[in-house]
């Protein structure tokens, strides 16, 4: 029951980040905040899972290793990097000399 809870899991994990990294790669390819066409997104969407699943299939055990391999050392480097901006993020919040912070009235409707 657990594993099959796992499994449900991971699978809905693995769509949601393929898609928005589907995403991600098809607008940097139209140069456009907007999505291109959906034919362009899905081909990526089916590139990257191929690729993956040709690294784990061909590769075997060594190539999901690799790819953990991959994974940590790319995100490694970043973890340090957002860790060290969690710090200054509260130094430059203790220098704000704010007393108080007040919210405007709501914009009338002329204005939106």
């Amino acid at each position: 029951m657990i594993q099959g809870l796992a499994v449900v899991i991971v699978a809905i994990f693995f769509a949601t980040s393929s898609d928005s990294a589907s995403l991600v790669v098809d607008m940097l390819c139209t140069g456009s905040p907007d999505p291109g066409p959906w034919h362009q997104r899905v081909f990526w969407g089916v590139s990257e899972g191929m690729l993956a699943a040709m690294l784990i299939v061909l590769a075997g055990d060594a190539g999901l290793t690799a790819l953990q391999e991959v994974i940590t050392v790319v995100g490694l480097p970043m973890f340090i990097l957002v860790f060290a901006m969690m710090f200054a993020l509260f130094r430059g919040l203790a220098q704000e000399k704010l007393s108080e912070v007040r919210v405007g009235s709501p914009p009338r409707p002329e204005q939106l």
